[in-house]
């Protein structure tokens, strides 16, 4: 029977044929609901004596756990396999064998971490000052037009070049990856290159951008291998809703969501929008403190919850500031209620201009 070998995330089963023929299968990107585990599953032929792959087979994606569902991919994986190894594999036995490994390796598999460990070493230190907690989800939540993915692009300046960015004051430097399901790499390019410009930075920071299309939960594997192989530290999830892909309401899909950022090892900020009903408030003027959309695990499972309530008027021309109020809606450890205040100029030169607000008669 296959040896079943982890490479980090990773079940790898390779399969002896010959001397110079062998079947090799990972299983990667897993993404578990209800009980059930789905996985990507790799199949190559590859060389014995060598270790090299050969022929590239096929891919599926199914859930381990079913064994009717097996039946479905063995079908088509003998469509797909080359003539000359038909026959030669039972393919049936080998999901029968490898499956329930992996799914007992996955359910057996926990990680314990003392509590007697010097507190230095803890999660509630701020990556950004006073507004983002290192190690944690932090939730930005604001109706639409409150300039809130700029606000995750500022942030991301601020800690690629270790320098304050307007009222976002890093702790250290930290490698930024922003992924993206609302727009473009242009758009974020030229978003971080006008408040470069403004404020001064002639060297543009290296902030990787990804364009996502589906659940992160789906793709949580991939992203994890990102960024423990590059470093990054500081992740951007711009937005929620369709990260979550799905109702938003759906408690099932959001602590999935959830569940995936605690897989992935760095600092969440993540871009949400607000109901309708308090973003109608906004606009009335009668708002008191706004909730993020969708299900109540999208506040009880981010560390830090702020709303970001624009204060000038829509539409504002260029030279003119855009002015945010930020409050602090939800904390596990801090006093509720704080808040800052920054102010956005497009400027006539083309930058953006970022500045902390530090009266409320500023505002």
């Amino acid at each position: 029977q296959p040896e079943m070998k982890r490479e980090g995330d990773d079940f790898v089963f390779r399969i002896p044929l010959s001397k110079y023929e062998g079947l090799r299968l990972t299983f990667m990107d897993m993404h578990a609901k209800h009980g059930d585990y789905f996985f990507h599953m790799w199949v190559y032929f590859y060389n014995p004596a060598t270790d090299e792959d050969q022929d590239y087979v096929t891919w599926e994606r199914f859930n381990i756990v079913t064994g009717s569902t097996r039946a479905q991919v063995v079908k088509r994986i003998e469509a797909s396999v080359p003539d000359r190894f038909a026959g030669r594999v039972s393919w049936r036995k080998y999901l029968d064998y490898m499956c329930p490994r992996i799914f007992l390796a996955i359910k057996n598999e926990i990680v314990e971490e003392s509590l007697a460990d010097d507190l230095s070493s803890l999660h509630d230190r701020d990556l950004v000052e006073g507004f983002i907690v290192e190690s944690e989800a932090n939730l930005i939540a604001a109706t639409g037009g409150s300039l809130k993915s700029l606000t995750a692009m500022a942030v991301c300046v601020a800690l690629a070049t270790g320098q304050p960015i307007g009222p976002f004051v890093p702790t250290r430097k930290a490698k930024p990856l922003y992924l993206d399901w609302e727009t473009t790499k242009i758009e974020q390019q030229r978003r971080m290159r006008q408040i470069c410009q403004a404020q001064g930075i002639a060297a543009i920071p290296d902030i990787k951008h990804v364009r996502m299309n589906w659940a992160f939960s789906e793709q949580a594997g991939a992203i994890r291998k990102l960024v423990d192989r590059h470093g990054y530290d500081f992740v951007v999830i711009d937005s929620i809703a369709p990260a979550v892909n799905g109702p938003m309401k759906d408690d099932d899909l959001v602590n999935a969501f959830f569940n995936a950022c605690a897989s992935v090892h760095a600092t969440f900020l993540i871009v949400s929008h607000i109901t309708k009903a308090d973003a109608r408030a906004i606009r009335d003027g009668s708002s008191g403190q706004s909730s993020p959309f969708g299900s109540a695990f999208v506040e009880n499972r981010s560390r830090m919850v702020w709303e970001a309530v624009p204060v000038s008027p829509d539409g504002m021309p260029v030279g003119f500031p855009n002015k945010i109020t930020y409050k602090l809606t939800k904390t596990n450890n801090r006093q509720r209620g704080a808040r800052f205040h920054a102010s956005y100029t497009w400027l006539p030169g083309g930058g953006i201009k970022v500045e902390r607000l530090d009266s409320r008669s500023d505002v």
